[in-house]
């Protein structure tokens, strides 16, 4: 009997086990550690859902993102990719100091959050307008009103969910006021490659996007500066694998946004910075998927609206939405639909979530508009708490949509959004 119960309890522990390695649980702590062998140094940050590769030496930078839950690695192993790659807004590219070696700190907040801080002071060399060699680079005399300038970054992780917070800061170490400002880029591939992504950009036409060839020498349609953004976000997928990340960042600050296909990039406004002082700035890097378009961006959510026709005179929204960091509890949804013209509410719906997490959500909801060519104006707002957010899309019906998304003459960027809203190119 004694035999058999202590057979039992080794079966009980060996599949408990094996639950705990499956559902990832032995990474319930947030780890952060120096990468014991080789050299130069790196550091690994990592939760179960991410795990993040530091070079110090390479401008603090991360060149290895792996997503747990898709496989992917997002980091291309070009000399020049990586995450969290700092430059100065003045440059165009590259800044010295994504080839400046990095100082670095290891750093937790009890057993659930931990990071990597990493920092330069600028140096008389090196430190300012940059080239693409590290070699060339280092040698090039930096800017005197950068010089002794510090730059520095904290990179988190929580260990409940996938999102990545980033506290930037630039501080004035020297005893004048100075005037600064840095640009960030983000440098990654989709699933191997930039080919096939999608890149989402907010402008005062709506939400622009740039959409790469699917395949080496196709062309790439869309814009790839945003001069006068009106959202502090920006977004890339993939077309083929619907895998994406989400940017979110400070908009108070903002200047223009860019993207060359490869890289995500925002350039900050110059900022006067006293002797001692320093100017700080928050954004999180989130991965998503399952997202056919993106409508809206930030540091509590993600968002999506589709309309397609489904016949009779109907018209079906679909609303996806996703939380950014923790999860909200008690959530109001209200999806509202107003005539362009008229001016009147034509549908509405509201939908209680008792907790929204980093798991894509859909609402839908099926409305019979009097003149759909007439065009609506599709809003979400998301309610938690006493916080509050709203946005929108216009839709004028699926042979509107073709046009705006096919038509690529005299149109910039291809006819992508239209200034009555976010308007989007599906392929």
């Amino acid at each position: 009997m004694r035999s058999n119960l202590k057979t039992l309890l080794m079966a009980g522990l060996a599949a408990c086990l094996a639950f705990s390695t499956a559902t990832g649980e032995e990474l319930a702590e947030v780890v952060v550690k120096k990468v014991a062998a080789g050299q130069p140094t790196q550091i690994l940050l990592k939760n179960r859902f991410l795990e993040l590769t530091f070079d110090p030496a390479r401008g603090g930078r991360c060149s290895r993102l792996l997503i747990r839950a898709t496989g992917e690695q997002v980091i291309g192993d070009a000399d020049v990719s990586g995450l969290f790659l700092d430059h100065w807004a003045k440059y165009a590219w590259p800044s010295g100091l994504m080839h400046l070696p990095y100082e670095y700190e290891l750093v937790k907040e009890g057993k659930r959050r931990a990071g990597v801080r990493l920092w330069v002071r600028v140096p008389k060399s090196g430190g300012g307008k940059g080239s693409r060699g590290p070699s060339t680079s280092l040698k090039m005399a930096t800017s005197p009103d950068l010089v002794g300038l510090t730059v520095r970054k904290t990179i988190w992780l929580n260990s409940g969910n996938d999102t990545i917070e980033v506290d930037q800061e630039l501080v004035n170490t020297t005893k004048q006021s100075r005037a600064a400002a840095l640009y960030i880029q983000q440098n990654l591939s989709m699933s191997g490659s930039h080919y096939s992504d999608n890149w989402y950009l907010p402008s005062t036409s709506g939400v622009q996007v740039n959409l790469q060839p699917d395949k080496k020498g196709g062309r790439t349609i869309g814009p790839d500066w945003i001069r006068t953004p009106v959202a502090g976000w920006m977004a890339v997928k993939d077309r083929k694998t619907q895998h994406g990340m989400v940017f979110a960042f400070d908009y108070n600050y903002l200047s223009k946004t860019y993207t060359s296909g490869a890289t995500g990039e925002w350039f900050l406004e110059p900022v006067p910075i006293g002797p001692g002082k320093s100017f700080r700035t928050k954004y999180v890097v989130k991965p998503v998927s399952g997202f056919k378009d993106f409508v809206y961006g930030s540091r509590s959510l993600v968002a999506d609206i589709q309309a397609d026709e489904v016949g009779q005179g109907r018209v079906k929204i679909t609303h996806d939405v996703m939380a950014v960091g923790r999860d909200q509890n008690d959530v109001t949804v209200e999806l509202q639909v107003i005539g362009w013209k008229s001016k009147k509410l034509l549908a509405a719906k509201t939908f209680q979530v008792s907790r929204l997490s980093a798991k894509r959500l859909q609402q839908e909801l099926v409305f019979k508009p009097p003149v759909l060519a007439d065009g609506v104006l599709i809003s979400a707002i998301v309610r938690s708490g006493k916080k509050e957010e709203r946005y929108e899309r216009f839709y004028a019906g699926d042979r509107a949509e073709l046009q705006a998304r096919t038509n690529l003459f005299a149109t910039q960027g291809g006819g992508l959004p239209s200034g009555r809203g976010d308007r989007y190119f599906r392929p």
